[in-house]
């Protein structure tokens, strides 16, 4: 199999030091933990919009749909021009403001037509960062990208503990869900700044062609399988504060999201660097099945029990982002790197925005939560049985062209 590479002319005295790229490392994992931080507001503020608005559990996961399926079909765009224009720098910065700007009006707003509008909103700010981030870290890392990538993955779960956390603290404070919101302002506009401030534009102008990225057939068989795993982390992070809230448990509701992503912190980084290892297609695999066995303990088991199945179904939903992020951008057909990650990222979100929508609906005609988590333990299986049939190694390095635009570090 032969990848129609465009190579890159790029001098190595253009690029930065090794200390210098480690620096850009930390300034892209803390934005990372500032886009991921957002991404993970709205699960624990649903269960309060639901009472004041009075919403089923249909439409409280019509907001996290619509926050879902703008960003999942303006990234592959996105990154297409932003590797054109040579716009990666502005576009992660403009991402991450318009994210602040809009947990505000999340606050203000009047009635859950608003939200929707709202949430519309915050979803292109999520459409900015991942294709972007991923382009620096495949540019300016070569034998470690998956360890890097899974170093960058660290802001992911850190920021995904941060958010709920920071939630159910200032409502405990505050009493006002609102005001818990509007106060989400911070993270967005001090990584916009860094972003700013740190950054430099790689001046490598991607080729034109948008639809010669679609030309892969590994990566669209990955965005598949990543679109699989996406539709069981939204469908069951959406639902799970509301599920804590009926669990008899000692531990209090307000954890059980929180400690569900807490082992991401340490699966990121161990699942980019095992799959450097094994390879990509090897991890995949193995996250996935023990995924599909953490999900079906979950369903039929409860209390303190149910949450620990909770917290492995988050280490293996953590493991599997990195490797997918860095597969995605070995795949690329020419220098598309940030059209690549776009594509899978995109494409993928357009499944898992659907997520909320069915196991909302499960939810509203069955009693309990189970027929509707039992939907994604099904999911998960099917994502497991379609990764057997990725690239591994030795396919992967047929795939890659002998010449790349990224280097040694």
């Amino acid at each position: 199999m032969q990848n129609n590479t465009i190579p890159q002319q790029i001098s190595i005295t253009n690029l930065k030091r090794p200390e210098e790229r480690w620096g850009i490392l930390g300034v892209l994992s803390f934005c990372h933990f500032a886009n991921d931080y957002y991404a993970m507001v709205v699960p624990p503020l649903l269960p309060f919009i639901a009472k004041d608005f009075h919403l089923s559990y249909f439409q409280a996961g019509l907001l996290v749909f619509m926050a879902n399926i703008i960003s999942a079909f303006l990234q592959p765009a996105i990154g297409y021009f932003a590797d054109l224009k040579m716009l990666r720098k502005l576009t992660i910065s403009f991402g991450l403001a318009l994210y602040g700007v809009m947990s505000i009006a999340l606050g203000l707003a009047p009635n859950y037509y608003i939200l929707l509008v709202v949430l519309f909103l915050m979803g292109i700010g999520g459409s900015t960062y991942h294709a972007q981030s991923t382009y620096f870290i495949n540019l300016y890392f070569h034998k470690f990208k998956a360890t890097a990538s899974g170093i960058h993955g660290l802001g992911n779960p850190i920021g995904f503990v941060a958010a709920p956390l920071a939630v159910s603290t200032l409502i405990g404070i505050g009493g006002s869900w609102r005001l818990a919101a509007m106060l989400m302002v911070f993270p967005g506009a001090i990584a916009a700044l860094l972003a700013w401030t740190s950054l430099d534009e790689p001046r490598i102008e991607g080729p034109r062609g948008f639809l010669i990225s679609f030309g892969s057939r590994p990566l669209l068989l990955l965005t598949l399988v990543n679109g699989l795993v996406l539709a069981v982390f939204i469908g069951f992070t959406t639902f799970l504060p509301f599920y804590s809230e009926e669990a008899t448990c000692s531990i209090p509701a307000s954890w059980w999201l929180p400690l569900t992503l807490l082992p991401g912190i340490i699966s990121q980084p161990v699942g980019g660097l095992i799959a450097d290892k094994i390879g990509r297609r090897n991890l995949i695999l193995f996250a996935l099945c023990v995924l599909v066995a953490g999900l079906f303990g979950f369903v039929y088991s409860a209390g303190s029990v149910a949450l620990a199945f909770s917290m492995l179904i988050g280490f293996c939903l953590g493991m599997l982002a990195p490797v997918c992020f860095i597969f995605a951008a070995e795949l690329a057909v020419g220098d598309r790197v940030g059209t690549a990650v776009g594509i899978l990222w995109g494409f993928a979100m357009a499944m898992g925005a659907l997520a909320p929508l069915w196991v909302g609906y499960l939810r509203d005609i069955f009693p309990d939560f189970r027929i509707a988590f039992m939907s994604l333990v099904l999911v998960a299986l099917g994502a497991a049985v379609l990764s057997a049939f990725l690239p591994g190694k030795q396919a992967l390095r047929e795939f890659q062209s002998p010449t790349s635009s990224t280097v040694q570090p």
